[in-house]
């Protein structure tokens, strides 16, 4: 059995572990960075009237959910790399997890409100609506669900475990996980 380095000195740290965070981080402020002239242009380029449809409101608030997530990254792999013997925290863990695997299912939601821009209420029968509606509606919940029962799942921890240790052992174990891979690949089609 291999034995551990020591941990290093304060103030330093191993290049194995500041190279993958440095690529990590400057990446997700590089794709962070890139959201804010989408959202400048978003507000550019759209009237008062189209900015009170609900698909310009969910666009922004993806681009945000974008940003915040871009945010957490930074943060995470900045916290990692200046105190190397410190844990980051389940709480912080735990969020970026969230943003990981709720971020899929609110952007593909999108289409949602795209299908009823399509197809208005007003002028669309209902049993037309119900027809072309209700598969996108079902995947959705059933993603929902599924995201809510691997997220419970995950953070159930026994008191030795992080969150971190767990998301990595149960991440293709997870039955729910896997279920709402096939709903997103289902959805897709």
């Amino acid at each position: 059995m291999s034995a551990l380095p020591p941990p290093p000195p304060p103030g330093t740290n191993y290049l194995a572990v500041i190279v993958p965070g440095l690529t990590l981080s400057l990446l997700g402020a590089f794709f962070g960075g890139l959201l804010i002239p989408l959202l400048i242009f978003l507000f550019l380029f759209t009237n008062r009237a189209a900015r009170r449809h609900p698909v310009f409101i969910v666009n922004v608030t993806i681009v945000v959910f974008g940003l915040a997530l871009a945010a957490l990254n930074v943060s995470e792999q900045w916290k990692d790399m200046a105190t190397p013997n410190e844990s980051p925290g389940n709480s912080l863990i735990f969020a970026n997890i969230i943003f990981d695997i709720v971020s899929p299912l609110f952007i593909n939601s999108i289409l949602l409100f795209r299908l009823l821009a399509f197809y208005p209420r007003i002028t669309t029968p209902r049993s037309t609506i119900v027809k072309v509606l209700i598969f996108p509606v079902l995947v959705k919940c059933g993603r929902f669900i599924s995201v809510t029962l691997s997220l419970h799942e995950m953070n159930q921890t026994n008191g030795n475990d992080s969150i971190t240790t767990l998301a990595t052992q149960l991440w293709f174990r997870n039955p729910y996980m896997i279920s709402e891979w096939s709903l997103q690949i289902a959805g897709n089609l």
